[in-house]
């Protein structure tokens, strides 16, 4: 079990879900402002309003740290070789990806959504996330512009680097792959991509690593 992935799961799902307007994630900060003003009110004894506003400080804190980490741990490790049939063109391995992802104009950081990696016969990648509607604590939901499909495209030429590894997030670590690409346009980007197996992590790898070779 993975209690730093727990945390983060946590408070990404803090972060990502809102009441109206407002994250969940900023409960934290509302609950210490409201203890306060109840003991500047003197609707609450003084020992109560400090000791509810350090904790929910720390809460608020230890939310704000995982934003820091984009919600994800990812540490390299280094996989034994295995023979795996190659990715056929067009074909998808499913997994989940973490990054920024764009459509129509938008651009959006998801984390762990379920995703498909594909090639296309020129050799472009395509990364695609299906992000759903959610409801977390049954009041908070995620926002609805968001639902539908989000993509990454990048070219072999566009590779900077690929790193194996696990992502922690959730109760159990996951083997991923680190991908960093560069467009004309932006600076360096890395997306995550994690899978439930090793077969289809090495599928992809090989596919990618195959770029390498072309060039």
């Amino acid at each position: 079990m993975s209690v730093i992935g727990i945390i983060l799961k946590t408070g990404y799902y803090l972060h990502r879900h809102r009441t109206g307007p407002i994250p969940v994630g900023h409960a934290p900060l509302i609950l210490a402002a409201m203890t306060l003003i109840a003991a500047i009110t003197r609707l609450l004894a003084w020992q109560w309003a400090v000791g509810s506003t350090l904790v929910a400080l720390a809460l608020a804190t230890a939310v704000w740290l995982t934003g820091q980490t984009g919600y994800i741990v990812f540490r390299a490790k280094q996989f034994a070789p295995l023979q795996v049939e190659p990715l056929q063109v067009d074909e998808k391995i499913a997994g989940r990806a973490t990054g920024y992802f764009e459509v129509g104009g938008k651009r959006r950081y998801f984390v762990e959504a379920q995703a498909y990696f594909s090639t296309v016969e020129t050799r472009e990648h395509i990364l695609m996330v299906r992000i759903p509607h959610t409801r977390f604590l049954l009041v908070a939901t995620s926002p609805r512009d968001e639902v539908g499909w989000w993509y990454v495209f990048f070219r072999p030429g566009m590779i900077r680097a690929v790193q194996t590894g696990e992502i922690h997030f959730g109760m159990r670590p996951r083997p991923a792959l680190r991908v960093t690409y560069q467009t004309e346009a932006l600076p360096p980007q890395t997306v995550y991509l994690s899978f439930d197996d090793m077969t289809s992590l090495h599928r992809v790898l090989n596919d990618l690593r195959l770029d390498a070779d072309l060039r």
